[in-house]
């Protein structure tokens, strides 16, 4: 959460200083990134501009695609995230439409298909999908992204430990009980055992 926070006081200051110039296709330097899990990431660049950046996401390929030999992997450009960009980089963009970049075997074709520009990293040649943002809805987002990674961070944290606490407690609880059902049986099969054949001896 403390990155998020720290993300929103860097675009804040730069906010500041630079605006939105209606004109993003001219790019500039990566001067600023928030990574958000593998795949996404919020970029600030040195024109003054705020992008939610998206990485193409190879689909699984089907049984039948295996079997043959079909590959689905995108060119290589398309094969990066956002955390392989440094800062300092020079970035081109470009206005997604008209371009021809095959979106079909990407897991997440539906939210690249919202992107509206593509980002070219000049050093690497690597391409990631982007949509432009304002800067307080940049902000805005990266806030709620935070709260909802934490959020989500949580419930898993809670629930791994949970499940680990319930079944330790039902694993003593189930151990306890079945030793000393086991015992109590143990004792009254040998008692009874050991009767019979004091009652075996007897009548010989």
């Amino acid at each position: 959460m403390k990155k998020y926070l720290l993300g929103i006081l860097c675009l804040f200051t730069m906010t500041a200083a630079h605006a939105v110039n209606g004109n993003p296709e001219n790019g500039g330097g990566l001067c600023g990134q928030i990574l958000v899990g593998d795949t996404t990431a919020f970029y600030t660049l040195s024109d003054g501009t705020f992008w939610k950046t998206s990485a193409f996401v190879t689909r699984w390929r089907g049984p039948l695609e295996w079997w043959n030999g079909i590959d689905v992997a995108p060119p290589e450009n398309l094969r990066c995230t956002p955390k392989d960009w440094t800062l300092g980089a020079p970035i081109a963009v470009y206005p997604k439409f008209g371009m021809e970049i095959d979106t079909s075997n990407a897991a997440n074709q539906e939210e690249l298909k919202k992107c509206t520009h593509v980002l070219v990293n000049q050093h690497t040649g690597q391409v990631l999908f982007a949509v432009a943002l304002a800067p307080a809805i940049a902000m805005n987002e990266i806030f709620n992204t935070g709260v909802a990674a934490g959020y989500n961070d949580g419930l898993q944290k809670g629930h791994k430990e949970g499940h680990q606490a319930a079944y330790q407690n039902g694993f003593n609880k189930g151990y306890a009980e079945g030793h000393k059902k086991g015992e109590a049986q143990g004792y009254e099969l040998g008692f009874t055992c050991g009767q019979a054949e004091m009652s075996g001896d007897r009548n010989r």
